[in-house]
């Protein structure tokens, strides 16, 4: 489903509080057009205003929406900016009402919006991108090492053959675990880590092993070296300096007041002053001699893998979440998952490999990865209510409200998505 999606309301369902019927809410689900698995998401509606079968757009969770007409009511509710329930920069959050289904006694959370039609000022066709003419963007936390000051050199975009590590939520993949379920496949549960993503891969390029860092989105540089100035030779130290007038970048001799744009420090054999920049990545990944690791790993068993990661501590806010119980330890990385490069683009590695594994793999290495703490055969409501049976075991035990619970097929690659904690998504900012 896309963040922004034409959809059908597919149900209305009634909810109660202290056994009586509300006398204005319901919660409405929706499916995709020619998707006969309705979205799991519960989104409370007022009662009355739509009908099964209505036609409506639907904004997912996790996204933003601006600060104007249309979505005037979410940012001022009857008028009181206090009373909105958005998290920062307008990002849609779980909303608790204290309302139940009938003959159960858990709190309902709603997650995303669903707006009509008529709420649209212009034309929607079939080309029409609601995402972008509704100007709704993804979430991203400010306060990751990504947006901060131990974010240092870019080698570039992320490789072509990795893939971000992003998992759908599970309201979203019914039909998949449906499926699943039918063909008795074997899932696997996690403790979902919040932190900022890692991956770090090993592949042959030109006949010769390669190694690399990179984050979400981006490669880094592995040597963290970078110019800060210039010295003369007569000792003289110039510093970075933008020229306005011809709007060039280079640097500037205060002593002989000239300025030298980038080419022309190297055409006057100006010595380099290197410092080392801090980056939360390579720093982690070789305090930790994890890259290394991995590459005399690849080199032994004539391998191309990648590992995938989170990195966690402090320093990294992650989500943002003030709940983060992650951000409050030792910076390290907890590995969650194994590729294989081998065929030229990555693919994951379940535990139908018994050698090369996430387990193997990270004990072999002496590498921190996330354990198991359940697996089984299991249809979308026992899923559901183990996951909420952990969230509620480890609040009772800890007093910690954990982010999620990530869910894979154990065998196969045909399931990989997460469970967020209602409670922890309505403690965000």
């Amino acid at each position: 489903m896309k963040p922004v999606e034409i959809v059908k309301i597919n149900e209305l369902i009634p909810i109660h509080k202290n056994g009586e019927p509300a006398t204005n809410i319901e919660v409405a689900r929706i499916v995709e057009s020619g998707n006969v698995s309705s979205c799991q998401f519960n989104i409370i509606v007022g009662k009355g205003l739509y009908n099964i079968g209505d036609v409506v757009i639907y904004i997912q969770p996790d996204y933003c929406i601006p600060n104007g007409e249309i979505f005037k009511e979410y940012y001022e509710p009857f008028g009181d900016p206090k009373k909105s329930k958005l998290g920062k920069n307008g990002r849609i959050k779980a909303v608790k009402f204290n309302f139940s289904f009938e003959n159960e006694t858990e709190p309902i959370y709603s997650n995303g919006i669903i707006l009509s039609f008529e709420s649209i000022p212009f034309e929607i066709t079939e080309e029409t991108d609601l995402e972008k003419e509704l100007h709704v963007i993804k979430y991203v936390a400010e306060d990751s090492f990504e947006k901060g000051a131990l974010s240092g050199l870019i080698k570039g975009e992320l490789p072509y053959f990795l893939y971000t590590t992003d998992e759908d939520r599970i309201e979203l993949k019914k039909d998949h675990i449906d499926k699943c379920f039918a063909e008795n496949e074997v899932l696997s549960f996690t403790i979902k880590r919040d932190g900022s993503s890692v991956t770090i891969y090993s592949k042959i390029r030109d006949d010769a092993y390669e190694g690399g860092i990179c984050s979400r989105n981006l490669e880094k540089k592995i040597d963290q070296m970078a110019v800060s100035g210039y010295v003369d030779s007569d000792g003289n130290q110039l510093t970075k300096y933008y020229d306005k007038k011809t709007e060039q970048k280079g640097y500037f001799n205060p002593f002989t007041e000239k300025f030298y744009n980038n080419a022309e420090v190297i055409e006057n054999g100006l010595e380099a002053i290197m410092v080392e920049v801090r980056d939360a990545w390579v720093d982690t990944v070789k305090e930790n001699n994890h890259l290394d690791k991995l590459m005399n790993y690849c080199k032994e068993n004539n391998l191309e893998l990648a590992l995938r990661g989170e990195l966690i501590g402090q320093g990294n806010k992650g989500s943002g979440n003030k709940l983060n119980q992650d951000a409050k330890l030792s910076r390290r990385i907890i590995w969650f998952g194994v590729d294989d490069l081998s065929s030229g683009f990555a693919q994951r590695i379940n535990y139908s490999d018994v050698n090369n594994n996430l387990k193997n793999i990270s004990e072999k290495l002496d590498l921190e990865y996330t354990k198991e703490i359940h697996e089984g055969i299991c249809n979308y409501e026992e899923i559901i209510s183990f996951c909420n049976e952990v969230f509620k075991k480890i609040k009772e035990e800890t007093g910690q409200i954990i982010e999620g619970v990530v869910i894979r097929s154990k065998f196969s690659n045909k399931l990989s998505t997460k469970y967020i904690n209602p409670e922890y998504d309505l403690r965000s900012n």
